[in-house]
């Protein structure tokens, strides 16, 4: 299944990230897998990923077995503030209406924090590598339900056909 094929390249190349020690590039390509995966489970009637749709995927397939201690508005607002500032700011935490994350490393002493915290809501830290594995697990969950749900099967594997496809041998 292209799916499969789309998740184990996305984890590699976040796993390269890591023990490189690109912390913020990991995190940024683990978001941005969450949007892709949310794209693919949207209705077919529609085309562009929302917030409620990001929030929608991870609390079905993240959130549930996952001992992260945060919310799909946590991790919303966490997106937004990487993707778009590379900080841990966002719209969402600076109104109160989420949490900023901070992300631990595994290395010594190694955490990732916003020195200009200044938000209504207590800031959470989240293992990257804690996160990482709740990705992991959200995906097998996901190819789970693909497989007992024709519908949404269907609907992936057709959505899966917009995805980039590397086809070097055409460039040449």
């Amino acid at each position: 299944m292209q799916l499969r094929s789309f998740a184990l390249q996305r984890l590699k190349a976040i796993g390269i990230c890591l023990r490189e020690g690109f912390y913020e590039e990991a995190l940024i390509l683990l978001y941005a897998t969450i949007d892709a995966l949310a794209w693919l489970s949207l209705p077919p009637e529609k085309t562009n990923t929302l917030r409620s749709d990001f929030k929608q995927w991870v609390e079905t397939y993240m959130l549930p077995d996952s001992s992260l201690g945060c919310t799909s508005s946590d991790l919303y607002s966490a997106r937004c503030g990487l993707l778009h500032s590379n900080t841990a700011e966002s719209e969402l935490s600076r109104g109160g209406d989420a949490s900023e994350i901070y992300y631990s490393t595994n290395d010594r002493g190694g955490v990732m924090i916003n020195l200009m915290a200044n938000t209504p809501q207590p800031a959470k830290i989240i293992g990257i590598h804690e996160l990482l594995r709740a990705l992991q697990s959200a995906i097998e969950a996901f190819e789970n339900q693909l497989v007992t749900d024709s519908a949404l099967s269907t609907l992936v594997e057709s959505r899966l056909q917009h995805h980039f496809l590397q086809a070097r041998s055409l460039m040449r």
